[in-house]
């Protein structure tokens, strides 16, 4: 997971993060251990957030393997509160 060029970050049932590669602090400007412990809802821009718990609520009540937005621009938040495009997989 270390050695990824992709970011990995790994959420328990509550979308609470426990674990972020190198490559997640690089692109969203935290160490990780300012993550760690945070809800997934940190990286998403305030735009969307109060939607983005339901949509994960809704994903973590009956969880499937799939790309997020697909056909839309995603973007996610940095700690700085700059956005920058993202995709996303949820497995």
């Amino acid at each position: 997971v270390e050695a990824s060029p992709a970011g990995v970050i790994v959420v328990d049932e509550h979308c609470r993060i426990l674990l972020v590669n190198r490559q997640i602090e690089t692109w969203f400007q935290y160490p990780r251990t300012e993550l760690v412990g945070q809800f997934i809802e940190v990286l998403v821009p305030d735009s969307i957030r109060p939607q983005h718990v339901d949509l994960r609520n809704g994903y973590m009540a009956a969880p499937v393997d799939r790309p997020i937005g697909s056909g839309r621009d995603l973007h996610a938040r940095r700690r700085d509160g700059t956005e920058f495009p993202c995709d996303v997989s949820l497995h």
